[in-house]
């Protein structure tokens, strides 16, 4: 749904203004929406990266927001803490409700 997809997505930069996370602006993405992250927030504090927008978060074509990090270090982390990327950018800023 078209409106389930604009929600998601209004949400997302919401958040992502919120918790001063900077991207290249939303792009489509298939059915869906994507923002490439500039800094990556996944990164281990122990093992960064460089910005090299390996970070990402999309809506998918059902309203469903994910997030993550093409770097094996990142997803590491991320699977360690038993966390999805969305809810680790949500947690990060303590927001709930999303």
């Amino acid at each position: 749904d078209s409106d389930a997809v604009e929600a998601a997505c209004e949400a997302v930069e919401a958040i992502l203004n919120r918790q001063g996370l900077l991207h290249g602006g939303r792009k489509e993405w298939g059915n869906g929406r994507k923002w490439i992250l500039n800094e990556c927030p996944f990164a281990p504090e122990v093992a960064p990266h460089v910005p090299d927008r390996g970070s990402f978060v999309a809506v998918l074509p059902d309203a469903r927001i994910t997030a993550g990090c093409h770097h094996k270090p990142c997803r590491a982390r991320l699977r360690d803490l038993h966390v999805s990327g969305w809810c680790f950018i949500l947690r990060k800023g303590c927001i709930s409700g999303y």
